[in-house]
């Protein structure tokens, strides 16, 4: 997907985060950078993979609600000024497409 290769649509399904997805994403980082693999033992149970939580971390970034460095695999809040909409990233917005 972030090289820009066409998937099956059914991993377009798996990685495309729901609403709750993304807010248990964002009660579980903290303002100290976390690994998206200690996201997705914290959220395992509730479904999360790590294809969606990087998913998320991307939609948090682009918002600048989160910093994600992809190279690390590490993901943390930053201050946030405003509340924003998650239909304000285009990465969501793509995603959500891509799975319908």
């Amino acid at each position: 997907y972030r090289r820009g290769e066409t998937l099956p649509k059914a991993y377009y399904q798996r990685m495309c985060p729901h609403r709750a997805d993304l807010v248990s994403v964002y009660q579980t980082v903290t303002n100290a950078p976390v690994s998206i693999s200690w996201v997705c033992d914290r959220l395992g149970g509730k479904g999360m993979n790590r294809c969606r939580a990087r998913m998320c971390a991307d939609i948090f970034a682009e918002l600048g609600l989160m910093s994600y460095d992809a190279v690390t695999d590490r993901v943390q809040r930053v201050p946030v000024k405003e509340k924003r909409d998650l239909n304000e990233s285009e990465v969501y917005r793509q995603i959500l497409a891509l799975a319908q």
